[in-house]
């Protein structure tokens, strides 16, 4: 359910399938070696690759799961 309207907020094609990737990380300031906001080593891995995309993760969400340092997340999914 979460994944198909994650597809619809990202206004992909319809019938898009998600998967989570089980990648998350904390978006960072922009640097010259992290020009995206996320570390370089997920930058290198995900960045620019149609396959991929790329969420904040909703604050009710955190909450719900209790998460509450760090203040933002992001999450990566794959395009099936």
């Amino acid at each position: 359910m979460f994944c198909a309207q994650v597809a619809r907020e990202c206004k992909l094609p319809e019938g898009t399938v998600l998967e989570f990737t089980g990648e998350l990380f904390q978006p960072i300031p922009w640097t010259v070696t992290t020009k995206k906001g996320m570390p370089a080593a997920l930058e290198k891995k995900y960045h620019g690759k149609e396959e991929y995309t790329f969420i904040n993760v909703p604050p009710v969400f955190m909450f719900q799961a209790k998460i509450f340092s760090p203040p933002r997340l992001c999450a990566i999914y794959k395009r099936k």
